[in-house]
């Protein structure tokens, strides 16, 4: 019992002594404010901050006014950023950075290789990159912060901040004369400490002239804030900053002497930023010229290949259904064009010419081996049987098949419990199994016939070994067999080439007819 009551005089006299402390400083604080210059400002007695600060906020206001307008989204701005760095850029490297999009590469690839292409924005990434070291950097880095504190420092609620003062006051109008009452200081006292954080990152002392010239250039030359009413702000700042007026407030409004104010300066980075999105412009510049080239390749040889790029063919199995697993985050289906083209290639080509031709080279050929009429039937029972599949896997997919059914029984009760999600993203990823199967499995059969259709017409104008009534059979058929073999092996090489070009399937990119 002894050790608490002594415990809590200690601490009662600790607390005293406290108060005697804080009472001194607080009465040290009225001092310095009634021997400041700026004393006007605030009553300690009353605790009013007085007409004579909302003049002074005032003036800076009507200084501001127009570019609290101007940089309202200059913060979030690319186009600024990018005037910043290149400002500092020599013609030798802006020329460089000019020549670095994809509208050159375009213009360029029409003359020359695209490797050559690629070696000329490389040596202009290269030249660019020089431009960007230490001391540039710092440079860059230091104007853009710059800017963005007076952008701060613009866009500061002067009005919200006046009209606590004078409540019929207008906004940005500067005509009619305001009234301005005194307001108890807790009214005002977290926009003393807003505008604190906001101005004292101004670097007072700078050369402004060269920032004040790119936001002139950042709002298509038209003046942001002029020299003189930015020296007007900048000299109304200096005068804030040497008195410590609002500190000296901010602390005995709050009843508190010793508040810490933590101002953090205002640090942005966007030099190598800009260098990084230089590179990726040069990236994206060739991803999409060759996704151009790939794709005006693919509508060329789909085009040649069945009259119309456009040909649809599948009705499940396509990107209009992948719009509702779209929706629910899912990615779907992703063999569609891949998979229509197959469908167009076996119901069009396959199962009518090339069905017919096989037929008769497997039944009325006298083959000269038993092994090479062995593979022929072999590939050709597999392209059969890839058309049987591929129809069962889209009948399947139909509103009253199996898989489609099932999917879009998944699909409504994942919009009230996600854990179908997971089930429905195996069933759709085992579907996409299935179409790469075929997929792979049809072009590996037709490059195996497009070879023996090779081999068969080099043959028949040599010792006719292959099938020996070559010529018989020539004799007997409409279109004549050896057209009706050309025609058949070059539909199997474009289709090769048109798979290959959309998803990669297997290696086919060589002439299959002349491997």
């Amino acid at each position: 019992m002894a050790l608490k009551f002594f415990a809590k005089l200690f601490s009662f006299f600790h607390w005293g002594e406290n108060e005697n402390s804080k009472h001194r400083l607080l009465k040290k604080l009225v001092k310095d404010i009634q021997g400041s210059r700026h004393s006007l400002f605030y009553k300690p007695k009353s605790m009013e901050v007085q007409p004579a600060m909302a003049k002074f906020f005032y003036d800076l206001y009507k200084s501001l006014s127009h570019a609290q307008v101007f940089l309202q989204n200059a913060v979030k701005s690319a186009q600024l950023k990018q005037i910043t760095v290149e400002t500092f850029l020599d013609m030798k490297f802006l020329d460089a950075r000019q020549r670095l999009n994809a509208d050159y590469l375009k213009e360029r690839a029409k003359t020359m290789p695209l490797i050559e292409v690629s070696h000329l924005l490389r040596e202009d990434l290269a030249i660019l990159s020089t431009a960007f070291d230490a001391d540039f950097i710092s440079k860059v880095d230091m104007c853009y912060s710059r800017i963005i504190s007076l952008v701060h420092l613009a866009a500061f609620d002067y009005f919200f901040f006046l009209r606590k003062f004078d409540p019929n006051i207008l906004e940005r109008n500067f005509t009619a004369v305001p009234r301005f009452k005194p307001v108890r200081g807790t009214m005002v006292l977290e926009d003393l400490k807003d505008f604190l954080d906001v101005s004292c990152p101004v670097a007072l002392e700078a050369d402004w002239t060269l920032i004040l010239q790119i936001l002139k250039t950042y709002k298509n030359n038209l003046e942001v804030i002029k020299d003189d009413e930015w020296a007007v702000v900048l000299g109304k700042l200096r005068e804030l900053r040497r008195s410590s007026i609002l500190e000296l407030m901010v602390r005995h409004i709050s009843q508190d002497p010793r508040y810490e104010f933590n101002i953090l300066t205002t640090s942005e980075h966007i030099a190598a930023s800009y260098l990084e999105e230089c590179r990726r412009e040069v990236d994206d510049a060739f991803t999409g010229f060759l996704y151009s080239q790939k794709q005006d390749q693919i509508n060329t040889l789909a085009g040649e290949l069945f009259g119309d790029p456009a040909i649809r063919r599948l009705r499940h199995y396509t990107d209009k259904e992948n719009e509702a697993f779209t929706q629910a985050g899912l990615t779907g289906f992703v063999h569609t064009q891949s998979l229509n083209y197959l469908k167009v290639f076996l119901v069009d080509f396959f199962q009518q010419d090339m069905h017919n031709l096989c037929e008769l080279l497997l039944i009325r050929g006298h083959w000269g081996s038993l092994e090479q009429s062995r593979e022929m039937s072999e590939n050709f029972h597999i392209l059969q049987d890839n058309t049987n599949r591929l129809l069962a896997l889209e009948q399947s997919l139909g509103e009253n098949g199996e898989e489609g059914s099932r999917l879009r029984s998944i699909l409504f009760k994942s919009a009230r419990n996600q854990s179908q999600l997971r089930q429905l993203s195996a069933i759709i990823q085992r579907i996409n199994d299935d179409a790469w199967e075929l997929l792979n499995s049809a072009a590996r059969a037709l490059f195996f016939l497009g070879r023996q259709f090779k081999e068969i017409l080099v043959d028949s104008k040599k010792d006719g070994m292959y099938i020996s009534n070559f010529r018989e059979l020539q004799k007997e058929t409409e279109p004549p067999l050896t057209q009706h073999l050309i025609i058949s092996y070059k539909r199997i090489y474009a289709y090769l080439q048109l798979q290959q070009l959309i998803t990669g399937v297997d290696d086919m990119s060589t002439d299959p007819l002349t491997a």
